[in-house]
């Protein structure tokens, strides 16, 4: 049984409890349709789906429908290995917003911040700035363990 449950009653009283860490349930459906488990499947499809169409809202009333933007994805769940989360969402969203070009999130959110605040005191935000920002966010956020 997923999740450390000896039975599904079991499972679902975790799930009820959040005894379950968040975002461990959905690795664990996300794994389960990796191997090859048609319900799995269908539930990161209809997921997928449903977040394409929550992109797709926003765009929309942002007014971003006519032009071209990236739709920048964050989480552990948009690198997974399968091929079912993102084509999902990239096809609900590109049905209402075809300008819409889905790209994975590189650096920590934090740097798109400091970015965004540099911006607005019109301070420098070249490349490098990225660069080395990025490089000490990560440093930071996620120092190698020796």
């Amino acid at each position: 049984m997923q999740l450390g449950a000896a039975s599904v009653a079991e499972l679902l009283e975790s799930l009820s409890r959040n005894y379950v860490e968040e975002g461990a349930f959905a690795a664990a459906v996300i794994e389960s349709a990796e191997r090859g488990d048609d319900i799995s499947k269908e539930i990161v499809r209809t997921a997928g789906a449903a977040l394409g169409a929550t992109a797709a809202f926003v765009a929309r009333r942002l007014h971003m429908e006519e032009g071209e933007f990236d739709l920048v994805l964050a989480g552990s769940l948009f690198r997974s290995p399968g091929a079912l989360l993102l084509p999902a969402l990239e096809c609900a969203v590109k049905e209402a917003v075809p300008g819409a070009r889905p790209v994975e999130l590189k650096d920590p959110p934090v740097v798109g911040a400091v970015l965004l605040a540099l911006e607005n005191a019109e301070l420098a935000t070249g490349p490098d700035v990225h660069a080395r920002l990025a490089a000490g966010a990560t440093t930071a956020l996620y120092p190698v363990v020796r």
